[in-house]
């Protein structure tokens, strides 16, 4: 706040409220999200009141989490479709990037291309 109060010669606060929604939301990007929300939030201020304005949905515009298809686990599916879904979805989100999609899946790069060789029509 400190930061934006000074570029903008400004005096906007947090309420306890809005520093709670902040600590307790999960921030799947990094912190550059957290402070894009926070500068958003700056500009939307109350003038008068001299607060933060949050929006209801947190979730950056332009991040690819936001944008991402939800995997679905329902009923019915296998263990193994679920599987599938979550490396595809995971090498979707780091453009193909097999050590990334292994690191954060917590398995091998070996275990990986096993297990995309076993799909057969997945590029590798």
């Amino acid at each position: 706040m400190t930061a934006f109060n000074q570029e903008y010669d400004g005096d906007i606060g947090i309420s306890d409220a809005s520093l709670k929604r902040l600590m307790d939301y999960d921030w799947p990007g990094n912190v550059r999200e957290l402070r894009h929300a926070i500068h958003r939030a700056y500009i939307m201020a109350d003038q008068q009141q001299k607060l933060l304005v949050l929006p209801e949905n947190l979730t950056s515009p332009f991040s690819k989490v936001a944008h991402q298809p939800q995997a679905g686990i329902r009923v019915g599916k296998t263990v193994e479709e679920v599987e599938r879904e979550l490396i595809e979805s995971t090498l979707e989100h780091f453009d193909g990037d097999k050590k990334q999609a292994a690191d954060i899946l917590g398995i091998s790069l070996k275990t990986l291309y096993n297990r995309l060789n076993s799909y057969g029509n997945v590029e590798l």
